[in-house]
């Protein structure tokens, strides 16, 4: 039951660009998901994000970006005009990076986001706004340490039922990252998310913790 099968093929294109001493980089980028579980197909997804990296001098950079997405999943529920899923998700925002002139202390990000989600089912129809930011320690070693933070807020305009669902969302995050040469590196992992519903039907919790191994070339 839990055989899921995800392929996300994608394509982009970017461009470099110098205006005096700041750097453009903008950037398309389009990616499809299939997911599957069991074979039976679960869900498809088309999502396009439209992002402008500006490097304002060598210790300020900035992201902004815009994304859109289609959702088509297989299963609509009982109701899906309550239900279903499906539909477009806007996102815009920005995040901001500071590198810091520090032993350990080398970056700071922060970053607001805004989402709206215009789903077939009401259940699922909500606007949203995210607050978030992130250290990252050079331990020495080749070791590097990430902290996260993060607090949203969802609204649920066309929730038909009592108590609201309006939700505050709390995430924390760290991650542990080990290089062994320029190409494998291997981190520790845990993220916890809080969905602070009013309606205690969607109240939840989310915890991932683990190993993730990454191979770049």
């Amino acid at each position: 039951q839990f055989n899921l099968q995800s392929y996300q093929p994608g394509v982009f294109i970017e461009s470099f660009h110098a205006v005096g001493t700041v750097v453009l980089i903008p950037r398309l980028a389009y990616k499809f998901t299939h997911d599957e579980f069991e074979g039976t197909t679960f869900g498809n997804r088309h999502a396009s994000t439209s992002s402008l990296w500006i490097s304002w001098n060598e210790r300020e950079s900035t992201i902004l970006f815009w994304t859109i997405d289609h959702s088509n999943f297989q299963d609509d529920g009982l109701a899906p005009s309550i239900m279903s899923q499906d539909g477009w998700t806007n996102a815009i925002g920005l995040s901001h990076d500071h590198q810091v002139d520090s032993q350990y202390l080398k970056l700071l990000r922060t970053g607001l986001d805004f989402t709206k989600a215009s789903t077939d089912g009401s259940d699922f129809r909500f606007n949203g706004v995210h607050l978030f930011a992130e250290l990252i320690f050079a331990l020495g070693w080749e070791t590097e340490l990430k902290l996260r933070g993060g607090w949203g807020y969802r609204n649920y305009p066309d929730f038909e039922f009592t108590p609201s669902r309006d939700e505050n969302i709390w995430r924390v995050g760290t991650e542990l990252r080990k290089a062994f040469g320029n190409h494998l590196s291997a981190a520790l992992v845990f993220n916890y998310v809080r969905f602070d519903s009013q309606n205690p039907l969607f109240e939840a919790e989310r915890i991932l913790a683990g190993v993730v191994t990454t191979i770049e070339y």
